[in-house]
């Protein structure tokens, strides 16, 4: 009766072997996806940071062009005093 049961065992042993191939595979995978997600956010970061520095830079030359206006207004009314 023991004999009986062999052929399933081996079916059940075979079973194991395919899920742990999957598992492997998956796990491969998951690995390489973990490696472009860690890359996908330094690239978003170095973006973020020059978003950053765009953005001071358009700072600064928005506070210059008004630092510009303020000084032709001050000229243009220093000439009209004259």
């Amino acid at each position: 009766q023991a004999y009986r049961y062999r052929p399933d065992i081996q079916k059940v042993s075979d079973n194991i072997a395919s899920y742990q191939q999957i598992l492997s595979e998956f796990q491969a995978t998951f690995q390489d996806s973990d490696a472009q997600i860690k890359e996908v956010q330094s690239a978003m970061d170095q973006v973020k940071s020059a978003a950053s520095s765009g953005a001071a830079a358009l700072d600064a030359g928005a506070s210059a062009l008004q630092a510009g206006r303020n000084s032709v207004s001050s000229f243009s009314s220093a000439l009209s005093d004259w």
